[in-house]
């Protein structure tokens, strides 16, 4: 009867402490999830609730990585890392402004018996649209004007670049600006500037340049670099331009008739890289025509001819020597200037049928 009386008792001993370590590891379960959400900059009160906690801080866990700053200043933190919370019921942490990266962000309830396990879960969102993060709040994205001194500029003879000056200016900054353009790196730093000179490189057809701030575009200006008159960008600096064209006569030679003086040809020519609005056509001195390209008729054509000169910015392109011959069976007269008509003896005039003096 003792024995049974024995086993009975240490049955009963061990329902008792089953019991009893049943209840004291339910003790430590956070009976709810509460959840939060807040954009950051600004403030939040987070809650927990647990049920019969005992010395219980708290602590957090990082989701998917992404840890809460232990950023100065930041009461979210400090008011729950460390502080001892116990009993039942909800406890309230009046939040400082959340500086933390958008994320989500899980709060744990840690006792010294038992696991972990979330209580208050916070997510933090990023600024809303049409602002930006400075550091410690959100802010209106930054705006700004860039403009140029001037929207082209002459690069001198042998020059590879010339200068404007850029002025800028930037309303809400975050960090500082910079003046970048779109062949090289960043130029100019600084949320203003005033007539600040930059070289725009020559070889291309213009230079943009962005004003940034926050990796955001404010505003663009665009400057047209162009080589001074009379030269041309070689592939590295602007030289002087070698000017090519071409003059000719049709028909060259023309013929000139019996007991005529003169016959008509045609000049025709073309300046294949002009670096000047127009050209001349020039005989004797005298310009017989204009344009960087042409024909036109010249009727007054004689044996002897004449040298036609293509000039251009002032330099000689090109020239070509105009000139007639009599018609078969005359020759040239040269007391008259006249072709005359050979006689039943032949031809007197020097040169057989004709001559060109």
């Amino acid at each position: 009867m003792q024995s049974f009386t024995r086993i009975k008792y240490y049955y009963l001993l061990t329902i008792v402490l089953l019991s009893l370590l049943h209840n004291a590891q339910a003790a430590y379960v956070c009976s709810t999830m509460d959840t939060h959400s807040v954009t950051r900059g600004n403030s939040i009160t987070l809650s927990w609730q647990v049920q019969n906690a005992s010395n219980c801080t708290g602590g957090f866990d990082a989701d998917g990585g992404v840890a809460y700053p232990n950023t100065s200043g930041d009461g979210i933190y400090s008011s729950w890392i460390g502080s001892l919370r116990s009993g039942s019921g909800s406890t309230n942490f009046g939040g400082a402004n959340v500086l933390a990266a958008p994320g989500v962000y899980t709060f744990s309830c840690t006792d010294i018996v038992s696991t972990v396990t979330g209580c208050s879960q916070l997510t933090v969102n990023d600024c809303g649209s049409g602002t930006a993060w400075n550091g410690s709040a959100c802010v209106a994205n930054p705006t700004g004007t860039l403009t140029s001194s001037s929207p082209s500029c002459t690069i001198p003879t042998g020059g590879t670049g010339c200068t404007v000056n850029l002025t800028w200016s930037t309303n809400n900054p975050v960090g500082t600006s910079a003046v970048t353009n779109n062949r090289n790196a960043s130029q100019l730093t600084g949320n203003s500037g005033s007539n600040q000179s930059v070289t725009v490189s020559g070889g291309a057809v213009n230079t943009t340049y962005y004003l940034y701030n926050n990796g955001l575009e404010l505003d663009s200006v665009t400057v047209t670099p162009s080589c001074a008159s009379g030269t041309s960008w070689n592939g590295s600096s602007c030289q002087p331009t070698v000017i090519r064209g071409s003059i000719s006569g049709s028909p060259n030679p023309c013929t000139i008739g019996t007991n005529q003086s003169t016959c008509t040809a045609t000049l025709n020519w073309n300046v294949d890289n002009p670096v000047a609005p127009t050209s001349a056509v020039m005989i004797d001195g005298s310009t017989f025509a204009g344009g960087n390209s042409g024909a036109q008729a010249a009727p007054w054509i004689t044996a002897r001819g004449g040298v036609f000169s293509l000039v251009h910015n002032g330099s000689t392109v090109n020239t070509v020597n105009v000139y007639g011959v009599c018609a078969s069976g005359n020759y040239y007269h040269a007391g008259s200037t006249e072709c005359k008509a050979c006689d039943n003896g032949g031809c007197t005039g020097t040169g057989g049928s004709y001559a060109n003096p």
